[in-house]
């Protein structure tokens, strides 16, 4: 994969978990609109989160809002202090996480192609 070799690669569950503390009682498909994280990625990670106990998902009506328990404000708490340690702020997250993302099937071709020789 071509990248920045100075950019680092967000993790999703960390986008995810600071969405949720940031915009709380939040839904999927809000959270797919704020973080670009796949739908069908945010439902799994929804399932995992809920066995970890760091969020909660509340049902209102025919919507389903998730937020975050007290262990997950921790875990929040834990990310932002890294983040920070590592100098990537808010406005610069999304940019890391695009970063990362192939956009061409040449890339991967091409990346093979390296690995390979």
């Amino acid at each position: 994969m071509k990248t920045d070799k100075k950019m680092i690669i967000i993790p999703d569950f960390m986008i995810l978990l600071k969405a949720i503390a940031k915009y709380d009682k939040i839904n999927l498909t809000e959270l797919n609109r704020k973080t670009e994280i796949t739908y069908c990625h945010l439902h799994y990670m929804k399932k995992v989160l809920l066995e970890k106990e760091w969020i909660v998902q509340e049902r209102v009506e025919v919507k389903k809002f998730l937020s975050l328990t007290d262990k997950g404000k921790e875990i929040v708490i834990a990310i932002n202090n890294l983040l920070e340690k590592i100098n990537i702020n808010e406005e610069t997250i999304m940019d890391y996480r695009r970063s990362g993302k192939i956009t061409n099937k040449e890339e991967i071709i091409n990346d093979e192609e390296q690995i390979i020789s």
